[in-house]
């Protein structure tokens, strides 16, 4: 037999009785006698009153209740205008104290081979997942940069920098072999210096729940499955080119919007004689035992190189609180599919079960503004 804890069964009881409740409420009421002018203003004057009282529940007790609960205040957008004026000015104020960060990623390199997986990190890899025919990125990473919610005359104000010096970050490739790949076998020593596997630049952003936030990060492990201390939850990644001409861009991704400068872009590209010699085959039994060729001539031949450089400064980064809806519905999900797959071994799931599984689903894949 299947164990299901106690508790678990004891909640979805009360929910059944809660129905048939909610079914015999609903028969009494189709059957009460229509009301009389009187008795509807009556009832004007007790929802106003209603109204009153909401007010005063929400903004003295339920504020507190509901502000680091993200799903709940979703849940309240979507019943009232009432609720949903108070669930906006609460997620207003929730989202000017984010601890978010971005670290930002350079000379990123494809790797090949066996040995591709070798000193795998998730902080500074890119990976598609694991297998033999993954696609594998190594990035150099530059100093987290700290933000900091900061106000804005003009608009909503956003997360701005608050260490100066890592905001502004630079990249140098040297010089990267134009060669085509068919002449290359594609392994790491030719991947180090040619343009075929250069992958260019990328910015991280994580948020970094608080203890009072219901988010978990996630745990963060090594290729051999060793735990490292978590990175945060990351909300968006933004792969910058090389080729960017100096100016101001903006980029947004899943509610993310990340403003940066371009300082500096430059781009050079050289011809080098690469001699090599060309030799003879072996002439004499005794120059084949020693090993020993004759050179008979030395050919030059011109390699083509390319040179990426630049300098980059984040100015702000802006958050929907949509995103953290998001992460918050997705971990009650998982653990919503674990508990229910319990319970569905012992009994279907209840309407109110059901329709609460649907609105956690609706909300984890729900549009980012």
């Amino acid at each position: 037999l299947v164990k299901v804890e106690n508790a678990e069964l004891d909640a979805s009881d009360a929910a059944q009785r809660a129905e048939l409740e909610e079914q015999e409420a609903a028969g009494r009421a189709a059957k009460r006698p229509r009301k009389t002018e009187e008795c509807e203003e009556e009832d004007l004057t007790m929802e106003r009153l209603s109204m009153a009282a909401m007010d005063v529940v929400m903004k003295h007790r339920l504020m507190f209740e509901v502000q680091d609960d993200p799903l709940t205040l979703f849940c309240l957008r979507q019943v009232s205008k009432s609720f949903k004026k108070f669930a906006e000015s609460v997620v207003s104020a929730k989202v000017k104290t984010l601890d978010i960060t971005v670290t930002p990623l350079v000379h990123g390199k494809q790797r090949y081979g066996d040995g591709k997986f070798d000193g795998y990190d998730s902080e500074t890899f890119d990976s598609d997942c694991f297998a033999e025919d993954a696609n594998i990125v190594e990035y150099t990473k530059r100093d987290k940069i700290l933000l900091d919610f900061q106000p804005s005359e003009t608009g909503e104000g956003g997360y701005k920098p608050t260490n100066a010096d890592a905001a502004t970050f630079r990249w140098d490739t040297g010089k990267l072999d134009t060669t085509p790949d068919d002449e290359y076998d594609q392994s790491d020593d030719d991947a180090s210096r040619s343009e075929y596997a250069y992958r260019g630049l990328m910015l991280r952003v994580y948020w970094h729940p608080k203890d009072s936030d219901p988010v978990k990060p996630p745990k963060r492990r090594d290729y051999y499955g060793r735990q490292n201390p978590s990175l945060g939850c990351r909300i968006a990644e933004f792969h910058l080119s090389s080729r960017y001409n100096a100016g101001i861009m903006t980029k947004s991704q899943c509610g993310v919007t990340v403003t940066f400068e371009v300082l500096e872009s430059n781009v050079s590209e050289t011809e080098e004689v690469d001699e090599e010699e060309e030799i003879s085959e072996y002439e004499t039994d005794e120059e084949a035992e020693s090993g020993e060729r004759r050179v008979v001539k030395i050919v030059e031949k011109m390699g083509h190189y390319i040179q990426f450089s630049g300098r980059i400064k984040v100015i702000s980064v802006k958050v929907s609180f949509n995103v953290i809806i998001r992460w918050h519905a997705f971990q009650v999900k998982l653990e919503l599919n674990r508990k229910y797959s319990r319970i569905k071994k012992e009994r279907p799931l209840t309407t109110t079960e059901s329709e609460y599984h649907k609105f956690v689903d609706f909300a984890s894949k729900q549009e980012i503004d």
